[in-house]
């Protein structure tokens, strides 16, 4: 009872300096954590200084501009010249000094184009040229498969009708057509002989006189054939030897037959 009365200290918050469990400092604008805060995250942080940004952080990070990359011009490059070796292909072909078809001018375009994709892998950006080589993928097919196309000739109808070995020619060719090579009024001997028929498009007829000895080798890459009493034969890329005996005083008549797409017929007798 005759205890003196505790007084408690009375809390002031305008005071300088007054750091209950943690605030601002001295009036110098610093914040301090309150006790028993972690130093790691004191570290972390950091403090608020005066100018009201954390202590602890960086400038912010400056965006950079890029440059847009120059657009590349091998593909355009390589287009060109892919033209120009099939026009110097075409060239020489007119003067003899290669034999062209439809499917060596696609094959020589994409060796090309090939070739531009390999130099754009190490120096240059032409993506699009495999898009151009995927679409020239079935072209070559097409071509392989008609290979055998003369890509010079007449074309139309054509009658040949040799009535003696003079007359009688090595090769006959047409281009697109209907071709007819009747050979029954040819006076044959003992002597071997080879003719060859080539033809792009069409129905092509051979007509033998009935006792010659021959061989047959045709082929026909899309189409059907009937040779010398066969079963008549359809397909894709149809290659046979037919052998039919004759006359033994008369020499053997080895026949190429070529037909790209169309049809070949060979029989005996007179026209």
């Amino acid at each position: 009872a005759g205890a003196a009365a505790t007084t408690q200290p009375t809390r002031d918050d305008t005071r300088a300096g007054w750091v209950p469990t943690g605030g601002w400092s001295g009036g110098q604008g610093a914040w301090q954590p309150p006790a028993g805060y972690p130093a790691a995250a004191q570290g972390a942080t950091g403090t608020w200084g005066a100018g009201g940004a954390p202590s602890g952080w960086g400038a912010p990070a400056t965006a950079v501009e890029r440059k847009p990359r120059p657009r590349s011009v091998l593909g355009w490059l390589t287009v060109a010249a892919a033209l120009l070796a099939a026009g110097v292909a075409s060239a020489l072909d007119n003067l003899g000094v290669v034999s062209l078809t439809p499917g060596r001018v696609v094959a020589l375009v994409l060796t090309v184009i090939g070739v531009g994709l390999l130099i754009g892998s190490l120096w240059g950006r032409a993506w699009w040229l495999i898009l151009l080589g995927l679409l020239l993928v079935p072209v070559m097919a097409a071509a392989s498969v008609a290979s055998d196309v003369p890509v010079r000739g007449r074309s139309g109808q054509q009658f040949e009708r040799p009535a003696t070995l003079a007359a009688l020619q090595p090769e006959y060719k047409l281009s697109a057509g209907d071709l007819r090579l009747d050979l029954s009024g040819v006076p044959f001997d003992k002597q071997p002989r080879r003719v060859t028929v080539r033809m792009g498009a069409g129905d092509m007829t051979v007509i033998l006189p009935e006792d010659l000895p021959v061989t047959v080798h045709y082929k026909v890459a899309v189409g059907e054939s009937e040779v010398l009493g066969r079963p008549s034969e359809g397909g894709l890329q149809l290659n046979r030897t037919v052998t039919d005996e004759g006359s033994a005083k008369l020499g053997r008549l080895d026949l190429d037959l070529h037909v790209g797409a169309g049809q070949i017929r060979v029989t005996r007798g007179p026209s």
